[in-house]
């Protein structure tokens, strides 16, 4: 023959299909699997019942059947192929059928259990997690970890030969069900009302979640994904207990609740650990920058000074030497991510982490810098950065010549770093030779010289100040509007410039996110949502180009309420001393009806 036609295997046919194709392939595909399963083994997964009981009774010769662990364990060989091959909608049939074979397959048995060594680990005080994470994601970090985790049985294999022998004859089952039920069931507690998690039925909720991985982790200690799912059910739990709590407790009551506290300290732990393990079975970079990002950002979360924990005022962050660990770790983990990945976000929690470690100024403004240059659209680390050079202006004073030089260097107007050096480079020659000549000079020289020097410098000062006022100015302008973070600083540096009329301008600043056309005095601010992109504000970059600038991070709902009290705070001082009292009364009105707000 001239030629063969040559045959597509299955594969390829499936992937030139377009997606109305493909949809109908796989339902038909679904409903034969269906129908054989049903014919078969009298498994009826396809039954709109929503009953357990319904799978118990199939008319055909070979029904499945749930009256005892032999006959589950048979039932279970039948659908374990179909679990593992399946999807999330696979497993979501098949939900009913594991649920029904737990009801006789509740835990693992009590031996098992005995020497728990997931709990253990989870839990044990004696753990140092720092060494851990120094070792992170190097070279025989797996089995350093796997050590911790079983030190008596010596290794993985000889533990999984004791839960072999611990587990017989249904090992298959206890092996596997708790995995495939934890993916097919609806386990966020995200989900449920709000409050929930804070209540025994929510703490119960997240409890029983989490043992299905945790038994799940007893049969397979190195499914990555049941670590990873196990760490984001603990991380899910301290989120909606900081964010509620921070919505329905003040910070007296949270403080003297003994409970609440425990389980955030207790999940955070966990979570941290889970995902310790989880960077030892990363298989590839782009895991292990995940994993790297998300342990930096839950030792980053550890940092916060944020309600329901701290009321910014009395109740604050003890920066002891367990703070300084997570903001080295945290700081670490981000490093190693960066290696992996240069996201901008990285860059920029970097130079959050060395302000608070008290690094050099320019190592901090150096990272946002970077942050910017890898996402010229992101408002954050422009916001960040003039914020940060305001305070360093207004901290190190208005005649230290080093910190102003570097200051410059990161000036928001184009403009501005050539008038600064060009004022310190007719200035830092003269002042080395007064310093050279002070002998010969009389003491009215020294003191003119000194004094034009300071006033030299006060002007460097003023020109740097109005810079980062003009960077924040940007922030708040357009659809920006309601970034609020850049407009509670902006009204900050107004109010500490002090200058003629800055005081109604901080309180005008200000008061945008207290009242509204309808009220001389209400909250008018929004949680900060990264996953909508609020403003495209064009702003001349650092190279002349045009920027559209925009919220990328989002921020937690404890973030947002933290904030409010704080802005609250100076807005009503701004109203005292601008001697606003009609506003000063309509705030109180409103606040002594709406105690949420209140530090109480």
């Amino acid at each position: 023959m001239g030629g063969k036609i040559k045959e597509k295997n299955p594969i390829e046919y499936i992937n030139e299909l377009n997606e109305d194709e493909r949809e109908e392939l796989e339902l038909l595909i679904d409903n034969a699997l269906d129908q054989c399963f049903f014919c078969l083994y009298g498994l009826n997964i396809r039954s709109d019942s929503s009953y357990d009981d319904d799978l118990a009774t199939h008319k055909n010769t070979s029904r499945g059947d749930y009256q005892s662990k032999e006959q589950c364990a048979d039932v279970f060989q039948y659908i374990l192929p179909c679990a593992r091959a399946s999807s999330k909608t696979g497993l979501i049939k098949l939900r009913r059928v594991f649920r029904a074979i737990r009801k006789h397959f509740p835990q693992p048995p009590e031996e098992v259990l005995a020497g728990n060594a997931i709990d253990k680990f989870l839990d044990d005080p004696e753990l140092c997690e720092d060494k851990l994470s120094d070792k992170a994601g190097s070279e025989g970090y797996l089995e350093t970890i796997t050590k911790v985790i079983f030190p008596d049985s010596g290794s993985v294999k000889q533990h999984r030969a004791l839960m072999v022998r611990s587990s017989e004859p249904y090992f298959e089952v206890y092996c596997n069900l708790y995995y495939f039920l934890a993916l097919s069931e609806e386990m966020s507690a995200t989900d449920k009302w709000p409050g929930f998690v804070l209540t025994k039925e929510g703490e119960e909720f997240v409890q029983q979640n989490a043992n299905l991985f945790k038994y799940d982790l007893l049969y397979n200690p190195l499914r990555f994904e049941s670590w990873q799912r196990l760490g984001n059910t603990y991380d899910e739990e301290v989120d909606l207990l900081l964010n509620d709590g921070s919505k329905h407790i003040n910070v007296a009551g949270w403080r003297k609740n003994v409970t609440l506290p425990q389980r955030v300290d207790t999940s955070r732990r966990r979570s941290r650990r889970c995902l310790l393990m989880s960077l030892a079975l990363a298989k590839t970079p782009a895991q292990q920058c995940e994993i790297h990002e998300l342990l930096a950002l839950v030792c980053y979360d550890s940092l916060q000074n944020v309600v329901p924990f701290y009321d910014q005022r009395s109740a604050v962050p003890s920066k002891d030497a367990v703070w300084m660990a997570f903001c080295e770790n945290s700081l670490r983990h981000f490093k190693k991510a960066f290696t992996q990945k240069q996201d901008w976000s990285h860059a920029f929690y970097m130079g959050k982490l060395c302000e608070k470690l008290g690094y050099s100024y320019e190592t901090s403004l150096s990272y946002y810098s970077v942050a910017i240059t890898l996402n010229s659209s992101a408002v954050d680390p422009v916001y960040r950065m003039h914020a940060s050079r305001l305070k360093l202006l207004c901290k190190s004073g208005r005649l230290n010549l080093e910190v102003l030089k570097v200051l410059a260097e990161y000036s928001f107007g184009e403009s501005t770093k050539d008038a600064v050096m060009n004022i310190l480079s007719t200035l830092a020659p003269e002042v080395s030779h007064s310093e050279d000549n002070i002998e010969d000079r009389s003491t009215r020289e020294i003191f003119e010289r000194k004094h034009e020097e300071s006033v030299q410098l006060e002007e460097v000062w003023q020109i740097l100040y109005n810079d980062c006022i003009s960077a924040l100015e940007v922030c708040v302008e357009g659809d920006l509007k309601h970034f609020h973070k850049a407009r509670y600083m902006l009204a900050q540096g107004l109010y500490k410039r002090g200058l003629i009329g800055d005081l109604e301008r901080a309180k005008d600043e200000l008061s945008f996110c207290f009242k509204s056309s309808r009220s001389s005095f209400t909250i008018n601010m929004w949680e900060i949502d990264g996953m909508v992109k609020k403003g495209r504000r064009k702003t001349p970059g650092f190279s002349g180009n045009k920027k559209a600038l925009e919220v990328n991070l989002p921020e937690s709902s404890r973030k947002f309420i933290t904030c409010i009290r704080k802005y609250l705070l100076f807005y009503l001082k701004l109203l005292e001393e601008t001697g606003d009292i009609c506003t000063l009364d309509r705030a109180f009105i409103s606040l002594r009806a709406d105690k949420r707000i209140l530090y109480q």
